[in-house]
């Protein structure tokens, strides 16, 4: 008798669903922090622009962005200077650490661990973490996973 309910009352999710559900068992196996902190700080005084913006965030911006130096990163950040913090010489946007380029393939190796696909990825990124052009470098690394490659949809 259970075994004739269950086959006719089975779960019958929408492919919506399906996708929310495998992000969420993604999420679960990827709760850790992607980076050690501890590194991210090393890497991040290393890293010759970002330096630069920390001590900004520390010393304060100049008023006008023309007494900035000519550096196209650090122009960015000046833009997005009121969402910066530094906290344990962590540098975070809002509330994403700001990644130092010496990171970035190990973030995106990480990040991509579950090979959720381009969309679901950045969103991930997006919650925890932050560099200038990130959507892109996630695309293009995702582009190149062959795992991806060779299971996606034809």
């Amino acid at each position: 008798f259970v075994a004739d309910q269950l086959s006719r009352n089975f779960v019958n999710n929408t492919e919506e669903e399906e996708h929310q559900i495998e992000g969420f068992i993604h999420n679960i196996y990827l709760e850790e922090p992607v980076l050690d902190l501890k590194l991210i700080a090393e890497k991040m005084m290393i890293d010759s622009n970002l330096s630069e913006v920390v001590e900004y965030v520390q010393k304060g911006w100049p008023s006008d962005k023309n007494m900035l130096p000519k550096n196209d990163i650090v122009r960015h950040f000046y833009k997005i200077r009121n969402d910066l913090i530094l906290t344990e010489n962590i540098l975070y946007f809002e509330s994403r650490i700001v990644v130092p380029v010496a990171l970035k393939s190990k973030a995106l190796e990480m990040l991509h661990l579950g090979h959720m696909g381009i969309s679901k990825t950045v969103l991930r990124a997006k919650q925890t973490c932050y560099w200038i052009n990130m959507a892109n470098d996630i695309e293009n690394y995702i582009k190149l996973c062959e795992i991806c490659q060779e299971t996606r949809p034809a």
